[in-house]
């Protein structure tokens, strides 16, 4: 497996407790690999880890809101462009 799939896998087993934010995926990525990757090497990191977990029927991409979830309303094919 993948580093990428490793941590989707990861992710996955959490999403029971609630949303996750890419942000904290980007804290946890930096915290392991430390200053030396750059932002481009850990967002595109986290992007295709996004795009591992969206191969699940049950996982949604949206943004929170006031503490709710809003799922976006575009077909998954322009998620990667969001």
């Amino acid at each position: 497996m993948s580093q990428q799939s490793d941590m989707a896998d990861d992710v996955y087993s959490r999403l029971d407790a609630g949303p996750i934010a890419a942000a904290h995926l980007i804290r946890d990525l930096r915290s392991r690999w430390g200053i030396e990757h750059g932002i481009g090497s850990v967002h595109g990191f986290v992007r295709e880890v996004a795009t591992c977990l969206l191969h699940h029927d049950n996982v949604q991409v949206g943004d929170l809101r006031d503490g709710r979830f809003i799922p976006w309303s575009l077909p998954a094919s322009d998620y990667d462009e969001k």
